[in-house]
C-alpha cells in the first residue's frame, strides 16, 4: 500500500493504534501508564532515578502521557521531575512533555472529534461566535487559556481541536502560555511535599496562581 494513499486521517488512526499498542501492550508502556497515575513521590522519584540516563526520556514520556490522559494533576509529576533532575532540566522536561502531549491530543481530536462535535455545537449561536473569534485570534485565545492555572490540559486540547484554531497557533500559544503556569505549578508540586521548610515560597506560588487566575478570568 502506498503510504500517501492513507491520508491524514488514516495516518492519525494508525498512529493512535501504534501508540495504544505500545502503552498498553508492552511492559514498559504499562509501566509508564502506572507512573502517570502514581501520587507517591518517594516511589515515583525512586523509579525515575533507577532508569539512569534514560530517566530523561522516561520523564518526557510520562509527562506526555499525563497530558494525554490527564487523570492525576500535573503538579505531582512536575514536583518529582524537579527533585530528580533539578530545577532547570526538570522544568524543561515538564514543559516539553506538555507541548508534545498537547500536540498529539490536538491532532487526534481534530481528526476524530471535530466533525461530529462541531456539527452538534454549530446549532448553538454562542459556539458559532466563539468559533469565529478563535479562527481570527487563534494564538491569543490559546495563549490566554494556557495562562490559567490548573485548567485541565485535556479540556483545552479538545476545545481547541473542535474549534477553527490552526495547529501552529495552537502549539505557539501552548508553548508560551504554559511557561509561567508550569513554573508556578512546579513550585507548588515541589514544595507541597515539605510545606514547613518551604512555607514562604509555597505561599507566594499559591498567591501568584490565584492572582493569575483572577486576571485571566477578566479576559476569558
Amino acid at each position: 500500500m502506498n503510504p500517501r494513499s492513507i491520508g491524514p486521517k488514516g495516518a492519525a488512526l494508525l498512529a493512535l493504534v501504534v501508540v495504544g499498542a505500545l502503552l498498553f501492550g508492552t511492559e514498559p508502556g504499562r509501566r509508564i501508564v502506572d507512573l502517570v497515575t502514581l501520587t507517591d513521590l518517594d516511589e515515583l522519584t525512586a523509579v525515575l532515578r533507577s532508569y539512569g540516563w534514560a530517566a530523561w526520556f522516561a520523564g518526557f514520556l510520562i509527562m506526555t502521557v499525563q497530558t494525554l490522559i490527564g487523570v492525576i494533576p500535573a503538579v505531582f509529576l512536575l514536583g518529582a521531575l524537579v527533585i530528580v533532575f533539578g530545577w532547570g532540566p526538570g522544568l524543561f522536561i515538564g514543559w516539553s512533555g506538555e507541548i508534545a502531549g498537547s500536540a498529539v491530543a490536538f491532532v487526534l481530536f481534530r481528526y476524530f472529534g471535530r466533525g461530529p462535535v462541531a456539527r452538534w455545537l454549530a446549532k448553538h449561536r454562542r459556539f458559532s461566535e466563539w468559533d469565529e473569534w478563535t479562527a481570527r485570534h487563534g494564538f491569543s485565545s490559546i495563549f490566554l487559556v494556557r495562562l490559567a492555572p490548573f485548567v485541565p490540559s485535556g479540556a483545552v486540547n479538545l476545545a481547541a481541536a473542535v474549534s477553527s484554531v490552526g495547529f501552529v497557533p495552537f502549539i505557539l500559544g501552548t508553548a508560551l502560555g504554559k511557561i509561567p503556569t508550569i513554573l508556578l505549578e512546579t513550585v507548588v508540586g515541589h514544595d507541597m511535599w515539605n510545606p514547613v521548610e518551604n512555607a514562604s515560597r509555597l505561599a507566594l506560588a499559591v498567591i501568584a496562581l490565584g492572582l493569575l487566575a483572577i486576571i485571566i478570568k477578566r479576559f476569558r
